[in-house]
């Protein structure tokens, strides 16, 4: 994805770009010894992690909130010591198997005019908290395990109205989800906006801080956020087509889980091998199918799924598979089935407008619309739904083609 001069988009290896028009011109986780004294410490310990009516004197007792009072309290507790208390605290076990979706944050500024058709919600803003919730709401009932936010062009958000809009709304979708009951979890998505020296001169570096420090590290957003492999998971895009063809970048940040992410991993051959896995483990956000997949200590991590994709030099051309009644979508989710990864992740819920987004047809949005109604969430959630149910394999490599 990238964003020259306002151009939002991908350039496949035939040097075709596709490019998203903005309105304003920018895109946008004992043994006790028995004695009197223990008796009270169970009982203590008991009514703080069994009464479901102590959840703050709970989350008041935690690693971070006690860490936080020493440091007001005592000079001598260091940041550090903060971030390592933080880092202690306990998530709940990781499911095998997650969903994620692309969802997008940047209406306004992004405009309505050219979407392909318009959200049952009407043309909401991102920051609406009732939209939010709605959305929420839906995602959690078809069985959606995390959001995965686009800012994979906000490097450059500092400088950009456009870009510091999504991130306010970001803000606001934490707040929200805070106090919800049943809501998906939240990855966002980082990007090096089409340019490989971000890794150098601290541009990305600074947007992973900005991730941290405003939700990793406060503890009513800590467990919001999706964790794999005991941290939270920070997805990067390098773009389409890769800059790196031998290897994966050089950056790496240890209090996240990173995945580096490219696109049509079957346009970009030196990265993808004969049995459609991903030679250097990148994850793909969209593929034609047969899709890609990648692997961690050789069991298949993540493969991409979606209602529609684009050809080899743009929809309507060879290889284009339009949505065609939703069969596109459920012969992706068949062989994301074949694959059984740990993460699927679903492109896309409301990207809306071009060159994505093209026509009704040659569009891939699930969020319910004045032209298809709740059709693709219905399916999303009866595709989610075998995908979890289905057995798994002894082995997971027994299950790939």
């Amino acid at each position: 994805m990238e964003l020259e001069g306002g151009n939002f988009g991908f350039t496949n290896d035939l040097g075709v770009t596709m490019n998203k028009k903005l309105m304003d011109g920018r895109q946008h986780k004992g043994w006790l010894p028995f004695d009197s004294g223990i008796l009270c410490g169970l009982a203590v310990y008991c009514a703080l992690f069994l009464c479901p009516g102590c959840t703050r004197l709970k989350e008041s007792l935690s690693p971070v909130a006690v860490s936080e009072k020493s440091k007001e309290s005592d000079p001598a507790v260091t940041p550090v010591e903060v971030q390592e208390a933080a880092e202690t605290t306990p998530y709940p076990e990781e499911p095998r198997r997650r969903v994620g979706i692309a969802y997008e944050l940047w209406f306004p500024p992004q405009s309505w005019d050219n979407a392909w058709s318009l959200p049952q919600l009407g043309k909401y803003d991102s920051s609406d908290t009732n939209v939010i919730r709605q959305h929420a709401e839906w995602l959690a009932d078809a069985g959606v395990d995390f959001i995965w936010i686009d800012w994979s062009n906000n490097v450059a958000a500092a400088a950009d109205p456009g870009l510091q809009s999504i991130e306010r709304a970001t803000e606001t979708l934490f707040a929200v989800y805070a106090g919800l009951k049943d809501r998906p979890q939240i990855s966002i998505f980082l990007g090096i906006d089409g340019n490989p020296a971000h890794l150098e001169n601290g541009g990305l570096q600074r947007k992973a801080d900005q991730i941290y420090d405003s939700f990793a590290a406060v503890p009513e957003y800590r467990n919001l956020l999706i964790q794999y492999l005991g941290k939270p998971l920070l997805v990067i895009y390098a773009g389409t087509p890769c800059p790196w063809r031998d290897r994966l970048p050089r950056w790496d940040d240890p209090r996240f889980t990173v995945r580096w992410m490219t696109g049509f991993l079957d346009d970009q051959p030196s990265l993808r091998t004969g049995d459609g896995a991903s030679a250097y483990g990148y994850w793909s956000w969209w593929d034609r199918t047969p899709q890609s997949f990648a692997r961690h200590e050789g069991v298949p991590e993540n493969c991409a799924v979606s209602a529609a994709y684009p050809g080899y030099t743009g929809w309507d051309t060879e290889g284009t598979a339009g949505r065609r009644a939703g069969e596109t979508f459920r012969e992706q989710w068949a062989h994301a089935r074949e694959i059984d990864p740990c993460f699927v992740l679903v492109n896309s819920w409301n990207e809306w407008t071009p060159p994505e987004e093209v026509d009704p047809e040659f569009s891939n949005d699930l969020e319910p619309s004045e032209e298809f109604a709740d059709q693709y969430l219905a399916l999303l959630k009866e595709e989610i739904a075998a995908w979890k149910d289905a057995p798994a394999s002894e082995t997971p490599e027994d299950a790939l083609p």
